[in-house]
């Protein structure tokens, strides 16, 4: 038996990550399960996540949604570049998340940790978040 599922059905839950990220942020200390409670390690003035070592402002514009060139649909991240380092630490990973609803949308950990000082600049290169068709 063969599966359809229309790519508008996709493309909804991917919207839902372009209308309302409005954060990206390299963080350290973030495992794959940690942040399904991610929401407990926000501060209480919603203005960053603990273990935040840098943070860029993103904007409906800085998602494309389109074909994920396997089977699928993506939302493409764009790549922010020079983005100041505000925390010393070991960034392990990359949040995108809302500070007014503290809601994190995706997670995805770095292929090797980076060593960051305050001294320092950090690019964010271009990613995606997938969801593939029904198999």
């Amino acid at each position: 038996m063969s599966l359809f599922l229309n790519d508008a059905v996709l493309d909804a839950a991917l919207n839902v990550i372009r209308d309302n990220v409005i954060r990206m942020s390299l963080c350290e200390g973030y495992s794959s399960t940690a942040v399904a409670g991610a929401l407990t390690s926000f501060t209480t003035d919603g203005n960053g996540i603990t273990g935040e070592l840098a943070v860029v402002v993103m904007a409906p514009a800085d998602f494309t949604i389109q074909d994920n060139g396997v089977a699928g649909r993506e939302a493409s991240v764009a790549q922010k570049a020079a983005v100041a380092v505000a925390a010393n630490g070991i960034g392990d990973n990359v949040i995108l998340w809302n500070s007014t609803t503290n809601i994190v949308y995706a997670h995805t950990g770095l292929s090797v940790d980076r060593a960051v000082t305050t001294a320092d600049t950090v690019t964010f290169n271009s990613w995606a978040v997938q969801i593939n068709d029904p198999v």
